[in-house]
């Protein structure tokens, strides 16, 4: 949590809109969640800021200066390494909102419910981290028992949304690959 708390400061710093100077960066802090408010918008919709995507930070000079300084890898990265951080640690994935010309982040303490059946935990646990497949290796993986379309389609849902697996490209071109999260202690 510690790292999406510090990318999500240094975020909101470089995308604040200093045009009122009496505005401020402000962190709220509640039991099941941390949110952090910002003067600004957003150029891009929540789903669109935690995957890959171009960046052009309002304080061109700002972002400069903690690149040099190592504070950031990359521009564009941050919103990504919030999530994914978040996935890793079982959370329930931030969210990005504005209103009144206010960006509020929200990074959630609370665990994601996620329902894991008998069927996710076997194939879990027989992939390795980094390795992918598509839905159609996942039904084909049961040789006891097929499984429809539509049950593959729901259980790859519970994984990506559990952080087990992600998920890249579209249609008939998704792959989903294997993520370093462990499974729950309770699972089979």
């Amino acid at each position: 949590m510690i790292n999406s708390l510090d990318e999500a400061v240094i975020n909101a710093l470089i995308h604040r809109d200093y045009s009122d100077p009496t505005s401020e960066v402000f962190i709220g802090i509640y039991p099941d969640r941390i949110e952090i408010i910002n003067r600004g918008t957003l150029p891009l919709g929540d789903s669109q800021l935690k995957k890959k995507h171009e960046s052009l930070p309002p304080n061109p000079n700002i972002t400069m200066a903690v690149f040099v300084h190592g504070i950031i890898e990359k521009v564009g990265r941050g919103t990504v390494l919030i999530t994914e951080e978040s996935g890793k640690l079982g959370l329930k994935e931030p969210t990005w909102k504005v209103k009144n010309g206010f960006v509020t982040l929200t990074l959630y303490s609370t665990a994601r419910k996620i329902q894991l059946n008998e069927r996710i935990i076997r194939f879990l646990r027989t992939i390795r981290v980094g390795e992918s497949f598509s839905r159609r290796d996942y039904e084909l993986s049961f040789t006891e028992k097929t499984i429809s379309e539509r049950m593959a389609r729901d259980d790859i849902r519970s994984m990506v949304d559990g952080g087990w697996v992600s998920k890249s490209g579209e249609a008939m071109q998704t792959i989903y690959t294997r993520m370093e999260v462990s499974l729950p202690d309770i699972a089979g």
